[in-house]
């Protein structure tokens, strides 16, 4: 609490902190004391190696708790591993760091003390039944505790969004938490490619929409999971469909067919689309040790302009933690199976089948008797690609489950805008449609770096005047990062600036994502397209059009070529100190 405004907390607020802030403290406790714990169970008979262990473990852990009190001024950020590595100046003068802040060292100190005084060991006779009874209680409740609970997962510093504010996050989390987390995930490296200023005219994240000249009353976006390009019939009108429900819609809206996934998996799809943050490091964003981030909100902005935002998922609440991620981007409302009505439609595996799921979305959205945005993301057609046994594909011979579940999906789709047809605001709505990411690829044309990554992309508007989309290239490279500017711009949300990896398709026709350790960046020049590969220290460059498999590179000598390794060096670059600088909105520039 030492750098909190005192005036910005109520008593509710103190409360909870401390009250709930127990939790990841209690966790963390038994985190680092555990072996303490097993040999307190075990080996009664050596008091004086329990007494090392528990008093070297917890004089270190209180060490680096009051040791994140003035850190966290500098950093602006709990304690992880990262830090002593991008803070050289810290590991080279230590003392005088102790020196400086002798306050904190005097209170260590007496608590050393303290530490050393409160270890006992009773010699308590216990028959064999009471100490196997105890050893299975101590065990019982040590996991619990230290899983913060009997949830679904064990908690991380990402569920302070459960408990208390996002401005409070970091008062609720704790030193030895962020640290035990950030020890199972990849640290960033800081990138000085370019000085601030070049970074800046290479390319810049924060983002104005200079005007729009729509104003739709609402925006849903369906993201439906696993449907990759190659699945889709309207690509593919020589075969027969196995989406002919899409394809209907497809042929009614503008449809970008070079649309590219920023991922391979659900969290990383989704952080896309509604944080416009890219997949560019080994560790998604959700899971990162940079997840407590200040995110830019989507939500946030909405509601600023009187526009309320809901996120819908079948799946277990708290599956992928998507509640915490909506919660920190400022979604108000978060649906997820608990909150479904009818425990029959359950699926025996993820979540609630995608055909009653939807007309629930369609019935709860068409209640909105004010601007709303709303996200609906389909689980059927994820693995083990569990379909009603009520429902039979029209395509039974398929070389795939997934492609009975994709058309189980399709199938719910169509049903979903039948409903929806006939709500009095559908005409004053537009629809995003699109998929998470990519999946099984049973095509050799999508056997590769750029085709594993090819999704649907389309924007459904049926009162749309299509002169207003003049300009927009619909063979465009898009991608899911665009997804949260277009929001704001079907919105009618002007002059406000935002942060995004990903402009409008009116100007930004560029595609960036991380793939085995590269970074591949496509982007359409004329009427080409071509794609650029950075492995953090060389690169190579490739026509898109001519060569889709990526085999012959076309060297670096070209302007072209060295124009987008300085842009894709520009993306890394601001991702990678942004993200380790907690610099991921509009308002925390230097």
């Amino acid at each position: 609490m030492y750098h909190f405004d005192f005036d910005q907390i109520d008593i509710d607020t103190f409360t909870n902190l401390f009250l709930y802030g127990m939790i990841p403290d209690i966790s963390a406790i038994i985190y680092t004391n555990i072996l303490f714990i097993l040999g307190s169970l075990f080996f009664t008979n050596k008091s004086n190696w329990l007494k090392l262990v528990y008093v070297v473990v917890n004089i270190a852990m209180v060490f680096i708790m009051l040791a994140d009190i003035p850190f966290y001024e500098y950093t602006n950020q709990r304690l992880s591993i990262s830090f002593l590595n991008i803070n050289t100046e810290f590991s080279s003068n230590v003392l005088r760091y102790i020196w400086d802040h002798k306050g904190l060292l005097v209170i260590w100190l007496f608590l050393c003390y303290f530490i050393y005084k409160s270890f006992s060991n009773p010699k308590i006779k216990v028959s064999f039944l009471g100490r196997l009874i105890s050893i299975i209680v101590v065990i019982a409740l040590s996991v619990i505790s230290a899983r913060g609970g009997l949830g679904l997962k064990p908690i991380t510093p990402y569920n302070a969004n459960d408990y208390v504010d996002g401005q409070f996050v970091d008062a609720w989390n704790n030193s030895i938490q962020t640290i035990i987390y950030s020890l199972e995930h990849k640290e960033l490296e800081t990138l000085e490619f370019y000085t601030e200023d070049r970074l800046a005219e290479l390319y810049n994240p924060i983002q104005i929409i200079d005007s729009s000249q729509f104003k739709f009353r609402h925006v849903v976006l369906i993201v439906l999971e696993s449907f990759g390009a190659e699945h889709i019939g309207y690509y593919h009108k020589a075969k027969a469909s196995l989406t002919p429900c899409l394809d209907s819609i497809m042929e009614q809206s503008f449809v970008f067919t070079n649309a590219y996934a920023n991922g391979r998996t659900s969290i990383q799809g989704i952080t896309a689309l509604l944080g416009g943050l890219p997949h560019l490091s080994v560790d998604p964003f959700i899971s990162s040790i940079y997840h407590t981030n200040d995110l830019n909100g989507l939500g946030d902005l909405l509601s600023d302009h009187q526009i309320t935002s809901s996120f819908y998922h079948g799946a277990a609440n708290g599956s992928m933690n998507f509640n915490l991620f909506c919660e920190a981007i400022g979604i108000d409302h978060y649906y997820g199976m608990n909150e479904y009505p009818n425990s029959e439609h359950y699926d025996g595996n993820w979540g609630i089948y995608d055909e009653p799921y939807l007309q629930y979305c369609a019935d709860l959205i068409m209640q909105n008797e004010h601007r709303s945005f709303s996200t609906i993301f389909t689980l059927s057609s994820h693995d083990p690609y569990q379909i009603p046994a009520t429902f039979f594909p029209p395509i039974e011979d398929v070389k795939h489950p997934i492609q009975k579940s994709i058309q189980y999906t399709d199938h719910a789709l169509g049903q979903f805008f039948k409903t929806i047809k006939d709500w009095k605001d559908f005409d004053s709505t537009a629809f995003i449609i699109t998929a998470d990411h990519a999946s099984i690829h049973l095509d050799k044309a999508y056997h590769n770096p750029l085709g594993k990554y090819k999704i649907p992309m389309l924007l459904y508007a049926p009162s749309i005047n299509k002169d207003l989309l003049n300009g927009i290239s619909l063979k465009a490279v898009v991608q899911q990062t665009q997804i949260p500017l277009s929001i704001q711009y079907l919105f009618g949300i002007n002059q406000v600036e935002s942060f995004a990896f990903g402009g409008l398709p009116i100007a930004d026709q560029s595609a960036f994502r991380w793939h085995k350790g590269k970074i591949y960046y496509t982007e359409n020049i004329g009427s080409e397209e071509y794609t650029l590969v950075y492995n953090g220290d060389q690169s190579t460059f490739y026509n898109t059009f001519n060569d889709p498999t990526l085999k012959d590179d076309l060297g670096l000598e070209s302007k072209l070529a060295k124009k987008m390794e300085n842009k894709i060096k520009a993306i890394l670059q601001q991702y990678n100190n942004r993200m380790i600088n907690n610099r991921l909105r509009p308002d925390n520039e230097l």
